[in-house]
Formats: structure tokens, sequence, C-alpha cells
């Protein structure tokens, strides 16, 4: 079951128009994970079966092999061949498979540039069209930000056009999940799956009213902010399984220096790895990394350092999505570093101390603390949003622990429910003395002017000091 999003139908139309009707040479680009496969299969599967069409598939994988798919009186019809000598055997196949006097549309998909055999492919594409320009067509799909080496000349001659496919967005999510068709088709995975293994510190979290819409969308929020615009990570992996990829990428990345290379202008020769998103807000464009959570894991790998020179980027600073995330990176980044100074409304300043951050729900946290004997750890939820709070710092030495909100908004809500089921799983409160705090930290401009909207569930923090109607 596939849900058309507006890029879904642009494609579509760009594949029908501009690439079948119009004749031009057509390259799909967007980061990867966006739909741009999925897209191209389903318009050749569909052209594939009508009457004077045939359809043909060369997937190129990074080392290996080239993968070979043709839909041929509506069956798919697969093979493989070895990369190597793809220059030598395409041209070959193309004649058998697509002889002349014949509409055809071939697609070369995860196309790279600097893969040798991946330039033999689209070399011998392209002579093949040149034979018979008025039957053949070629589309090329690829996560590269831009082509490599543009030439106008060439490009003209070719009747070069490009299209750009975006990360999805939460609103398109949120959208696709409404269908009751579709949501089936990916509920298996659309649950907190990390719930299961180490505990969930918002257990219940959903009231008894609420709507399977309402559920749908807690559960689309929390996971965005691991996959973010990655359609295949919220649709075709779990929680748990997305987390460990985004990881596997972070290691990965052998510069992190390109990490902001490739989040910026036309690059030759970079494919956007599984860490970028590009998002479309009205009519600006704007390169990020794919998800909060990547670039909290970011920050806290490498510091402060990382975090003042993504702000230091053109793009930055008008960026909405990296605008929003790049508070809390310098904050976690931080508390793990040298620690923080912060500034209160009666201008005295309060020395945070250090800690390590630990990435873990507040059950596992607990069984550490018993293992290990930790002494003050600031604990960071996974889940997004969990209860108003973006941080908790325990120290059990000191009996203290302090809920931590990091937010560039004007004001904010505060629900007691979710610190008092954090502290219950922590197995806070068995014993006299602790001490609860709760703060949000703001940019020093709106310090002053910064609220707390609506208190939820008064009283219940009473057995830690907190007087019912004074929260």
């Amino acid at each position: 079951v596939l849900y058309c999003r507006d890029s879904f139908n642009e494609q579509w139309r760009f594949l029908d128009d501009r690439v079948c009707k119009a004749g031009c040479l057509g390259w799909i680009l967007g980061p990867p994970g966006t739909g741009k496969t999925t897209t191209t299969m389903s318009f050749m599967q569909s052209r594939g079966m009508e009457e004077g069409w045939r359809v043909i598939c060369f997937r190129l994988w990074k080392w290996g092999i080239v993968e070979f798919l043709q839909v041929d009186d509506g069956v798919l019809r697969k093979c493989e061949m070895p990369a190597d000598n793809a220059g030598a055997w395409i041209p070959k196949f193309l004649r058998e498979r697509a002889p002349s006097g014949k509409k055809t549309l071939v697609s070369i998909d995860g196309y790279r540039q600097g893969e040798q055999a991946h330039g033999f492919v689209l070399s011998a594409c392209l002579y093949w069209v040149h034979r018979e320009l008025e039957n053949r067509r070629l589309v090329i799909t690829t996560s590269m930000s831009s082509r490599a080496k543009k030439s106008s000349e060439q490009d003209a001659n070719e009747k070069v056009e490009e299209m750009m496919v975006y990360s999805w967005t939460m609103e398109e999510y949120l959208e696709a999940c409404r269908y009751d068709a579709f949501y089936k088709s990916v509920a298996d995975v659309m649950k907190w799956s990390l719930d299961e293994e180490e505990g969930s510190m918002d257990e219940g979290e959903g009231s008894m009213d609420e709507t399977e819409q309402e559920r749908r969308s807690r559960e689309i929020e929390s996971k965005y902010q691991i996959v973010g615009g990655s359609c295949r990570y919220m649709f075709e992996r779990r929680t748990d399984e997305a987390i460990q990829e985004l990881r596997d990428g972070i290691e990965a990345v052998p510069d992190f220096a390109s990490l902001f290379d490739m989040g910026m202008g036309e690059r030759a020769n970079n494919a956007v790895n599984r860490l970028h998103g590009k998002y479309r807000v009205g009519d600006e464009v704007h390169w990020t990394l794919v998800s909060r959570f990547v670039s909290m894991e970011l920050a806290q790998r490498l510091g402060e350092t990382f975090v003042r020179k993504i702000e230091e980027l053109v793009d930055a600073t008008g960026n909405p999505t990296l605008r929003g995330w790049l508070f809390e990176m310098l904050f976690f980044a931080r508390i793990r570093g040298a620690g923080l100074q912060l500034t209160t409304r009666s201008v005295t300043v309060d020395d945070w101390k250090r800690c390590n951050v630990i990435r873990l729900e507040a059950m596992q946290i607990h069984k550490l603390q018993e293992k290990t004997k930790v002494a003050r750890v600031c604990l960071k939820p996974l889940k997004w949003n969990q209860g108003g709070y973006d941080a908790v710092i325990v120290d059990w030495s000191e009996k203290f622990v302090r809920f931590v909100q990091v937010t560039t908004r004007q004001s904010h809500d505060l629900k007691l429910r979710y610190m008092a089921k954090c502290l219950q799983l922590l197995g806070i409160g068995k014993e006299e003395g602790w001490k609860v705090e709760i703060v949000f930290v703001v940019p020093e401009e709106i310090l002053n002017s910064f609220s707390v909207k609506n208190v939820e569930n008064k009283g219940i923090l009473a057995r830690y000091g907190w007087t019912r109607g004074n929260e």
C-alpha cells in the first residue's frame, strides 16, 4: 500500500510528462529514504502494463553486482550481473530485451558519481538512447545532492531535466497514517519497540478516552524525532532498528567535516548519506541533519565545537528545523563536556557540573545505578518530549533530581504526572530526604519573558516538598 504525498504525484508527473512524453533525460535527486525508488518503480510497473511500452530497471549497488528488473506483459523478471564488466554486457542485453521500434523506458537506480561500474552503465544506456531517440527514454535516480560537473552544452543536447525529492515532514506522516489501509500495512513497525526491552517512562501515556487517530499521532511524533524525514526508517524499520542503523551511519563517517560540506550548496561528488535530510519549507529549501536524534548524538559525541561549527553555516540561522535543535544540542554538548553556567532571573549564576549522559530508559538507569554505584548521571530519554522534559539529572549521593526542559519557545506547559512516573521508575521517594527540581533552560534573550502556561496534576509531587497549588 502506497501513500501518494505531493512529492509522489510530482515525481509521477515528471516521469510521465517530461521523461516519457517530452523525451527529456530525467535525473531524480534527493536524500535517501524519501521514496524516490518506490515511486519510480510504481510508475514503471504501471507503464509496463500499458500496451506498447517496455520498462527496464538497472539497480546499482555500491559494489559487487548490477541487478536487472523488467516488467514484461505485467510479469516482473529479475536477474543479476557482475558489475566489473557491465559496460560490455549491457549493450548486448538492451539489444535483446529492448529491440528497435518499441517504446522503452529504462531506469538507472542508485547511481553514484565516481563509481566506475556506475559510469559504464550510464554511458551504455545513453548510447542506447541515442540510437533511437523517438522511442527510447532514460531516467536516473540518485541520492547525490547534485549532479557532478554539469555541462550546460551537454545538458541542452541531452535535454536534461532534474527533479528534487524532499524529506518527509511530520504533517505528511500524520496525513498518511489517517488512512486505515495504509496504517495497517505499517502498524507492526510504528510501535515504540524499545518499550518491550527497556521499559517505558511514559507507560500508559495515552488516556482512556484517547482516539485511534490520537494514538497514531503520538506514535508518529515520538518516532519522527528518531528517524526524521526518512520514510524508509519510519515505515520499514522498528525504532530500535532505525536507531542502530543511524548509529552505524555515524560510526561510518570518515571525516565529520563532510557533514557540513554535504549539507550546503551544490556538491560535486558526495552521495548524501543517511544522516542528512533536505526539507522544503514554503519557498525555501534547507539541507540539515536528518533528525533530532542524530543531532543530539553528534553533539554528545563531538562536543560544543561541532555545534558551533553548525551555527556558523550560512544556512543554519535561516533553517527552522536546525535552529530548533541547536540550543538543545549545545546543552547536551556542555553537560557532557565542561558543564554549564546558567543565569537565573535573579541574575545569579548557577554552575552545573558535568556528568555522563546515558541514553537509556529509566528502568535501565535504575538497574545501572544498582550494579555500578554511579553517583551522578544525566538521563536522556530516547522518546521525544518525554512528558515535557529533555533530561533528568540524578545524584544518588546527594539525593537530588533535576528535571530539565530545554526550549526556545516563549511558553511551555508543565505536566507533573510524567515527572512522578519517572521518579517512581527510578525508585526515588521510598526514603526521606530527596529533593526534586524542575528547570526550564531557555536562551537568555527570552529569560524574562518566558512563562509556564499550564500546570497539570497539581499536588502529585507533594511527597517531594512541592506544595499543591504553588507549583
